[in-house]
């Protein structure tokens, strides 16, 4: 959750990092779907799921938030920008 985030955050604040001028807390993804790919609202979800943990490993914090308000099935992820194990920031490359 949101407390949760900003409690790591804060954690890191305290024992690593010092807080930045406009730091970033995190990051907002959207991952879409076809409706030609036939999915059920769990389904999103589980590939949302399954997409995060693949690309940033077990320990990120992130939220997932599959709608069904468009023709199109989406999913709308926040990725807290603290890592909870390392209290390093998100870096992301192009490779």
């Amino acid at each position: 959750t949101c407390d949760e985030m900003l409690a790591t955050r804060t954690m890191a604040i305290a024992l690593k990092n010092k807080p930045r001028k406009n730091e970033r807390f995190g990051y907002h993804f959207v991952q879409s779907f076809s409706p030609d790919d036939h999915l059920t609202p769990e389904q999103a979800h589980e590939i949302g799921l399954k997409t995060m943990k693949e690309y940033l490993g077990s320990s990120a914090e992130f939220i997932i938030a599959t709608h069904t308000d468009k023709d199109h099935l989406h999913n709308h992820i926040v990725l807290n920008a603290t890592d909870p194990l390392t209290l390093n920031k998100f870096q992301q490359s192009k490779n």
